[in-house]
């Protein structure tokens, strides 16, 4: 068996294999946890996050929001529903 070294290159590869996998079409088995876990690993490696405050944090929308029931111009989340966006 042949040992392969272990290099910052190839684990970078590795973790953007599964953050850029498309999750309809990929051959690797990858949640979108999956995704999430990898794109942050990445982002703390590149040292994206450093100057940020302490409130900065990543929003996941999982829903599109219903342009019908927004007031104009209000960002997706507030339409009137609870704090967490889901009633």
């Amino acid at each position: 068996m042949r040992r392969r070294a272990v290099t910052p290159r190839r684990v970078l590869a590795e973790l953007a294999d599964i953050a850029f996998a498309d999750l309809r079409q990929s051959d690797l088995p990858v949640k979108a946890g999956d995704k999430l876990r990898a794109l942050e690993l990445i982002y703390k490696y590149l040292g994206m996050g450093e100057s940020a405050g302490p409130d900065e944090g990543v929003v996941i929308v999982d829903e599109v929001a219903d342009s019908a029931a927004a007031p104009a111009g209000a960002p997706c989340g507030e339409r009137g529903e609870g704090a967490s966006g889901y009633g």
